[in-house]
């Protein structure tokens, strides 16, 4: 599964470049503007796919604040020998889960860099990938 089918339709990663238009899941029309397979672009930000198993990044820069955007899931085994999944959705500075009563929260999430990996995701997480990006 590409993150870039949330953002960019069925879109391969090698697909989402310069001058191409792609219409998010949403109706939402994305063209792009800059080398976007990470790195350093006209408006000082870096993105990067990463799987939350494995979330490994090497941005450039130290500065600007971290956001993560797309879903992850927590998948938990039952005494009786049965499992649920939670998705847990990411807006950039926050996260939503499920709650079992009542509309989600929103639960704030601080993101950093630690030996090239991504720090601050909810601990738990079974699987899921994130455009994390950096600088805007």
């Amino acid at each position: 599964m590409y993150i870039s089918a949330l953002f960019f339709g069925n879109a391969s990663p090698s697909e989402v470049k310069k001058g191409v238009t792609f219409t998010s899941l949403n109706g939402l029309k994305i063209t792009g503007t800059a080398d976007m397979s990470g790195g350093t672009s006209d408006n000082n930000c870096e993105a990067y796919l990463v799987d939350v198993t494995n979330p490994t990044v090497s941005f450039k820069t130290t500065s600007g604040t971290i956001k993560a955007y797309g879903y992850a899931y927590e998948t938990t085994k039952s005494q009786w020998g049965g499992s649920s999944t939670t998705v847990y959705t990411f807006n950039g500075t926050n996260y939503y889960k499920p709650a079992y009563y009542g509309s989600p929260a929103a639960t704030n999430i601080t993101l950093g860099v630690s030996g090239g990996k991504l720090t601050g995701l909810p601990s738990g997480l079974s699987g899921g990938t994130l455009l994390v990006v950096r600088g805007i």
